[in-house]
């Protein structure tokens, strides 16, 4: 864990990195969803989201807070896929002083959702502030996975029987949505954190016919065809609890549509939160892959 290297740089910058990696949960999928999974086929894409603060304690201090989220997922020639992003806030406290957090993040993950390789770098007013590399890989035949970090310091661990990583878990979700299922329970590792996994427990709701989603003017037009659910994912670090009860370290919520594409999105860490609304939206080309 790496809590106590977070600390110069803000209570909010200690989140920073946990927003990213929790995005990418609802914008990845798997190249050979189709043939794997008898899942609709989900689209490789550019998205970038403007943050705006929505919330925060006064006990903070926090004036304001701005940004843009940008994430691209491509398809790494049907073998998995490959996530980068990017987030860059600038924060504002009420006393007057200021400070840019930029942190950016790269992951691969096998389409069988066995592996994932990951890099994370946060900047500090553009000085390298933290740093994380890593490879993981999960058990077979109910047996731990296993993680070996390369930065901030060679170490390797076991996670626990069952963890999967974000694309394997944004599958889940969307067939639970397909299915008519409101709810969806995983162990989740991203690495965002070194050694920490996560509980995320999603509650979907109704789905929504195609068009009953507003979207930004201009924006979206290859998404008013789809259907679309209102989902909630809180993520639980179980080492972590408060008067014996569990605590959410911080909760996701967005619009997903059937080719698992985000739009309006809130990310609150109890202490705060952040609204962010789809500003750009591209879809490139996709590689043709083998059934399977």
């Amino acid at each position: 864990m790496m809590h106590s290297r977070r600390t110069d740089a803000s209570p909010f910058a200690a989140h920073i990195l946990t927003i990213a990696a929790a995005v990418a949960l609802v914008g990845a999928g798997t190249p050979q969803a189709v043939a794997q999974g008898g899942l609709p086929a989900i689209a490789p894409h550019r998205a970038v989201y403007d943050l705006e603060l929505e919330s925060s304690q006064d006990r903070l201090g926090l004036a304001d807070a701005s940004g843009r989220l940008a994430l691209e997922f491509a398809a790494a020639d049907c073998e998995g896929w490959t996530v980068n992003m990017r987030i860059v806030n600038r924060l504002r406290t009420r006393n007057g002083t200021s400070r840019t957090i930029d942190s950016r993040s790269s992951s691969w993950e096998s389409a069988d959702g066995a592996s994932m390789a990951f890099t994370l770098r946060r900047y500090v007013e553009n000085t390298v502030d933290e740093e994380t590399k890593g490879f993981a890989e999960r058990g077979g035949d109910g047996k731990p996975g296993h993680v070996a970090m390369e930065k901030p310091a060679e170490d390797a661990f076991d996670i626990p029987a069952g963890a999967v990583f974000p694309v394997e878990h944004t599958k889940r979700i969307l067939k639970a949505a397909l299915d008519g299922e409101r709810r969806e329970v995983s162990l989740v590792y991203d690495g965002s954190e070194e050694k920490t996994v996560y509980k995320a427990i999603t509650f979907i709701g109704e789905r929504r016919a195609p068009g009953e989603t507003r979207l930004p003017a201009g924006l979206g037009e290859e998404l008013k065809s789809m259907a679309s659910w209102p989902v909630s994912i809180s993520y639980f670090d179980e080492t972590k609890t408060a008067d014996g009860e569990e605590t959410p370290s911080h909760q996701v919520s967005f619009t997903m549509f059937e080719n698992a594409v985000a739009s309006n999105l809130t990310l609150d860490y109890g202490d705060f939160s952040l609204s962010g609304t789809l500003s750009t939206l591209e879809f490139p080309d996709a590689p043709e892959c083998p059934a399977q």
